[in-house]
């Protein structure tokens, strides 16, 4: 049984809203938090790295 077998949580419209992008945001800040530390670590750090990551927040 998965978790989209289980009946969904009873939410208002507005809070439902708020947590699809919220679920988004932890599914890819894990990946976007180790490769910051990685990309500054080995010195690839440019211009574009530091759009991209201004661009995630």
């Amino acid at each position: 049984m998965s978790v989209r077998d289980l009946p969904a949580p009873s939410v208002s419209l507005l809070l439902a809203r708020m947590l699809r992008p919220f679920a988004n945001f932890r599914e890819t800040f894990v990946y976007f938090a180790l490769a910051v530390p990685v990309v500054t670590a080995l010195g690839k750090a440019k211009a574009t790295s530091a759009l991209g990551a201004q661009i995630y927040f």
